[in-house]
């Protein structure tokens, strides 16, 4: 049996024993994986959850921000694991490319967007205007890739 804690204060403390227990602990509603339950009353349960859709862009941009700061080791590492859960379910790629960016690897930023617009993602619609893509405007694929997006002149 897996052992709940409480994130409260930053220290690990176990919740009561019957926590571990709940049902929903565990489970996947939606998008949203259920972590521990962090409180009860009259209106009902309170429970921490992990919105799974986040996983790629928040650790796209730490990794981007790894790589400008110098961390390339870390970057990559960051990387290798979100690249890792996509091979287990849809991960969007578009915030990716940030970190492909900051890395200067162009030709791996420009993949992970394709990807997206493959996987019909709806991070597309910024292309056009995220300046976090200018270093890739000038490229004949990223061209291509407004192209078949088809955006107003």
């Amino acid at each position: 049996m897996t052992q709940a804690f409480s994130l409260c204060n930053a220290n690990l403390q176990p919740l009561h024993p019957a926590a571990n227990m709940d049902p929903m602990i565990g489970s996947t509603l939606g998008r949203y994986h259920i972590l521990e339950k962090i409180g009860e009353g009259s209106m009902g349960v309170v429970y921490l959850a992990r919105d799974q859709r986040l996983e790629t862009w928040v650790p796209g941009l730490l990794a981007a921000a790894h790589a400008a700061d110098g961390n390339r080791a870390e970057a990559q590492r960051i990387l290798a694991g979100v690249t890792d859960r996509t091979k287990h379910g849809y991960a969007s790629a578009y915030f990716l490319a940030y970190a492909y960016i900051a890395l200067g690897d162009k030709d791996k930023a420009l993949a992970a967007l394709e990807t997206d617009y493959e996987q019909r993602s709806p991070n597309m619609t910024f292309l056009k205007v995220d300046p976090g893509l200018d270093t890739l405007r000038n490229e004949p694929r990223f061209r291509a890739l407004l192209k078949r997006l088809n955006f107003p002149q």
